[in-house]
């Protein structure tokens, strides 16, 4: 009797982990997709809300940029540019499934790491055509804060054109 009821009592705590670690990973990716739909719309100050004020970004081609305030410099520049350009738009998409892990101490979740590859879109201003330009990998060490879960550490890198495309 000990034994099954020792045994269920496992199977059910077995259960919740693994529910909340789904429901973890489902929110992570909602977070990820809302935060490149953010991205594709340059909506700069909904970018900002979703990092640290401490944020620091790795990037192999534009270098490191330290802190919420000159991310938001490199941010409008960057829309600035895009929006400058004649033919197209550029827009990020997920490729492929995004590797998501919970970071906790004592069972805590205080924070997780997602990993993940982007291609990057060239949209046709005219036409609406759209084009591969290109794609990066990226690494991002998320914290949580209360029920507040924010990018803390950005790593994109890896970045590469399609061939064929300047």
């Amino acid at each position: 009797m000990r034994t099954s009821l020792l045994l269920t009592l496992v199977i059910l705590t077995s259960e919740l982990v693994n529910a909340q670690v789904k429901s973890t990973k489902d929110l992570l990716t909602k977070f990820t997709k809302d935060y490149f739909e953010q991205y594709n719309n340059c909506n700069v100050d909904k970018i900002l809300e979703l990092c640290t004020d401490d944020i620091e970004v790795y990037h192999d081609l534009a270098g490191l940029i330290d802190g919420k305030a000159n991310l938001g410099v490199q941010s409008k520049r960057f829309c600035d540019w895009t929006a400058s350009r004649e033919v197209p738009t550029v827009n990020a998409e997920i490729v492929g499934d995004l590797n998501i892990q919970e970071l906790k101490t004592n069972e805590i979740v205080y924070g997780a790491v997602i990993t993940g590859t982007i291609d990057f879109i060239d949209v046709s201003k005219q036409t609406g055509v759209r084009a591969k330009s290109g794609s990066s990998d990226f690494i991002w060490i998320l914290r949580l804060t209360g029920d507040k879960w924010q990018i803390a550490r950005d790593v994109s890198y890896n970045h590469k054109d399609t061939p064929g495309k300047k």
